[in-house]
């Protein structure tokens, strides 16, 4: 049977547009899925006072210096933190698709993304029957969302530590300590164990003081007090952590 003059080229025509109209619906959907995958952003705000975070299109405002952002969508997001209605920092923050942000804000180092993770099973259920966005304190679980989660790995820390005693002088091992904790989230157990490295308690104090707005724990900030040799250090750096 003849085919009428054009219509293999009719039917060509409507297969190819076919195709790219499957394919772009692919795409669509591809680019909505990733735009809208959940992202998690837990902030904490070292500084005492009452703020107001605003991140995307949700808000909290609290004294609890913790803020928890549920379901936010992926990509890069508006984030201010406001105090008495005067805002003290505008930003973008990075929102990795299935993951949980952590961060930390001080007025004095600004806002410090301290690491992310995938979001877990324990995630999902947290955020079950509660509110969007929520302040209450983090499960307290060894390793999961109390402040020690926020702290270097251990392979991190391994890593500096060896580095560190590597060094023969304590000018060095400064040095070296001053380079490798730039920005660096620190718990108070993982600080007296470098503190330790050094010979004398004048580089102890300095290296303690320069990363004292890095510490996740300071509640636990005892725990450098016997890396030091005389007590005189220890109340120096007392005196030191009053004032700051």
């Amino acid at each position: 049977m003849n085919s009428k003059p054009g219509s293999f080229k009719t039917r060509t025509t409507v297969t190819m547009k076919s195709i790219r109209y499957v394919l772009l619906t692919i795409g669509c959907l591809l680019i909505t899925k990733q735009s809208w995958a959940e992202s998690l952003f837990f902030l904490r705000i070292a500084d005492i006072g009452r703020y107001t975070v605003t991140i995307g299109e949700q808000s909290l405002t609290l004294s609890t210096h913790r803020y928890r952002f549920f379901e936010l969508p992926a990509g890069q997001a508006r984030i201010t933190i406001a105090q008495n209605n005067i805002a003290v920092y505008q930003g973008w923050v990075d929102l990795h698709a299935d993951s949980r942000i952590m961060a930390e804000f001080s007025a004095r180092q600004g806002l410090r993304i301290l690491g992310s993770s995938p979001i877990s099973v324990d995630d999902q259920l947290w955020n079950g029957g509660q509110s969007r966005s929520s302040s209450q304190g983090f499960p307290q679980q060894p390793g999961r969302y109390d402040n020690l989660s926020m702290a270097m790995t251990a392979q991190a820390f391994d890593r500096i530590r060896e580095a560190i005693s590597k060094q023969t002088f304590d000018n060095d091992k400064y040095e070296l300590f001053n380079t490798l904790l730039t920005n660096q989230s620190i718990a108070s157990a993982q600080l007296a164990e470098l503190l330790k490295l050094f010979d004398f308690d004048k580089k102890r104090l300095e290296a303690a003081k320069k990363v004292y707005q890095q510490i996740v724990d300071r509640e636990n900030i005892y725990k450098v007090f016997d890396s030091f040799t005389f007590n005189t250090s220890v109340n120096e750096l007392k005196a030191f952590i009053s004032k700051n």
